[in-house]
């Protein structure tokens, strides 16, 4: 019996509002963008792509309105590229051939300011808008793989390093990421990280959660998950086995999170391939 690809999710969440986005994928040369209101949950299917979309080293402008990404098909005319685009289309209003997997990706310092993490020169046919400015995302921005974008954008998002580690399963890189509930009880989400084994159905970077109350230190267990983060009302939002799932705390309670009331919020794992042509709004930057 032919086993069934492994579904993954991953979602990056705006600094202010509410569009975020997830990237579906799987197989592994097979990604869709969608994007998420996180005020309603509800979810928009945008395009797919054929080959693959390096997710860590992504990043959405403040609002959610712009995304900036890093692709490869490994086919001409560009092989791999950064691009600009509009969630949750792909459809590039700004790409900068690459060529390699090394250097690639970008973030966004506000609205109207990109720091790209490759050399700056735009494929034909594209113009830079007169209100947008691009500058280095850092000294090595042209030679590093690209590594240097997830770190960044995890420290600018409130994840502080409390152990830099080496990756191996022995000794992890650990982030935590501190909020406070209305009622003032602090809690830090714990992140570890640590590269796999590259079994066959492991993903090359595997991430474990716990939540910590900063008072009592007691812990809950999330274990292994895709990807997790906190909502500004202090759910915590998560992705699990092509699913997305909300766990809001119960504020009446000792301990407000309990795992038994997460809520299943979509199941992306059967969404097959299907042509994505994008509007016209999706063709212009305004």
């Amino acid at each position: 019996m032919t086993q069934k690809p492994a579904v993954r999710l991953f979602a990056i969440l705006p600094r202010s509002g509410h569009s975020a986005v997830v990237f579906r994928r799987g197989p592994s040369k097979l990604v869709r963008l969608i994007r998420w209101d996180t005020r309603v949950d509800s979810f928009e299917p945008g395009q797919w792509f054929k080959g693959r979309i390096y997710e860590r080293r992504a990043d959405l402008s403040p609002s959610g309105s712009k995304l900036i990404y890093f692709a490869a098909n490994q086919k001409p005319p560009y092989r791999s590229w950064t691009a600009v685009s509009k969630p949750p289309f792909l459809t590039a209003l700004l790409l900068w051939p690459n060529g390699s997997t090394w250097g690639g990706g970008g973030t966004f310092e506000s609205e109207s300011t990109i720091l790209l993490n490759q050399q700056p020169n735009l494929a034909e046919g594209f113009k830079l808008p007169k209100r947008v400015r691009v500058s280095p995302l850092g000294a090595s921005s042209y030679t590093e793989e690209g590594f240097g974008i997830y770190p960044l954008r995890l420290e600018r998002d409130g994840w502080r390093l409390v152990q830099k580690g080496t990756n191996q399963h022995h000794d992890p890189e650990i982030r935590r990421k501190r909020f406070t509930l209305d009622d003032g009880r602090a809690f830090e989400l714990e992140m570890w990280m640590t590269v796999s084994n590259h079994g066959p159905s492991e993903p090359w970077e595997i991430t474990e959660f716990l939540l910590r109350e900063t008072k009592t230190q007691n812990d809950i267990v999330f274990g292994k998950l895709d990807w997790a983060d906190i909502d500004s009302n202090g759910d915590i939002l998560f992705a699990k086995e092509g699913s997305i799932f909300r766990l809001s705390p119960d504020m009446r309670a000792a301990l407000p999170y309990d795992m038994a009331r997460a809520r299943q919020l979509c199941d992306f794992s059967d969404s097959e391939f299907v042509e994505v042509p994008p509007p016209a709004s999706a063709k212009s930057w305004d």
